[in-house]
């Protein structure tokens, strides 16, 4: 009787905390959204070659979430039809080493492919809009990505610590790049910024130890705090006018000699240029 009434609190507290009661099709696990879709959470196959269906016992896949659910798989291809790839779904998968996204993917969320070591290069289609925060952090050998034309926001930490990452080109249209975002990608020698860019975020290239030079937009507004610190390669930035404010330690142990700094700046952080 004890445990009878246990499982029925269980299932209550599960319906009250919104706990989705989670099905399996095969290797596949899914649960149901509110909306009618399914939502793969999990995958219990061994296969190196995955597709992830966009139909799964009759139910239309709207997310491809969980956490890391396809650890075995060396090539992921993922169904047209998907639209989202939910927080953390490829996290620590270190054996992907090649992920194919469809054009009906809007949404790649935080921490997505976080840690997926064997990944070298992905292409993000067009249709993707947000890509969230530490999509694709520590992923150790990737070494070019293609990123969508419509996104209007780099957001923080995005490629931390992609020691590979060689070249970046930012579409069109971003204002933004939010804090850590290329924060240690050592073997970055360039990035084409555009001009929309208005604001470059707290250590958005600290410790980026190749880049020689970079191109600031005349929009750009803000340098934040440690932006380019600890880019030891640095030997020339332009600063356009418009730019209000420089933060502390923003251009800090780089080779920079000699900085020209407009008249519309009114603000310049302690250690801004500092040598050391």
């Amino acid at each position: 009787m004890k445990r009878l009434v246990l499982v029925v609190l269980v299932m209550l507290l599960c319906l009250v905390c919104g706990v989705a009661m989670g099905e399996k099709s095969g290797d596949w696990e899914y649960w149901l959204e509110d909306d009618g879709t399914a939502r793969i959470s999990g995958y219990s196959g061994s296969e190196k070659n995955v597709t992830i269906p966009a139909q799964i016992d009759g139910y239309t896949v709207s997310i491809v979430g969980g956490y890391g659910i396809c650890r075995s798989a060396e090539s992921v291809t993922i169904e047209k039809g998907i639209q989202t790839i939910g927080d953390s779904a490829f996290s620590s998968c270190s054996n992907l080493q090649n992920i194919n996204i469809p054009d009906s993917v809007i949404r790649i969320g935080n921490g997505a492919f976080y840690g997926c070591d064997a990944l070298t290069s992905i292409t993000i289609p067009d249709s993707v809009r947000e890509i969230g925060s530490q999509a694709f952090r520590s992923c150790d050998n990737l070494k070019s990505v293609t990123l969508p034309k419509y996104i209007t926001t780099i957001e923080s930490v995005l490629f931390y610590d992609c020691k590979s990452l060689d070249n970046v080109s930012l579409p069109y249209g971003v204002t933004s790049i939010g804090e850590s975002a290329f924060c240690g990608c050592k073997a970055l020698t360039q990035i084409l910024i555009p001009e929309t860019l208005t604001e470059i975020g707290e250590r958005a290239f600290q410790g980026c130890e190749k880049i020689e030079g970079i191109d600031l937009p005349e929009g750009l507004l803000r340098i934040d705090d440690y932006a380019f610190s600890g880019c030891k390669a640095l030997l020339s930035i332009n600063i356009p006018e418009g730019v209000t404010s420089i933060g502390e330690y923003a251009l800090a142990s780089t080779a920079l000699t000699s900085v020209s700094i407009p008249d519309s700046v009114t603000e310049i952080g302690v250690g801004a240029f500092r040598l050391i």
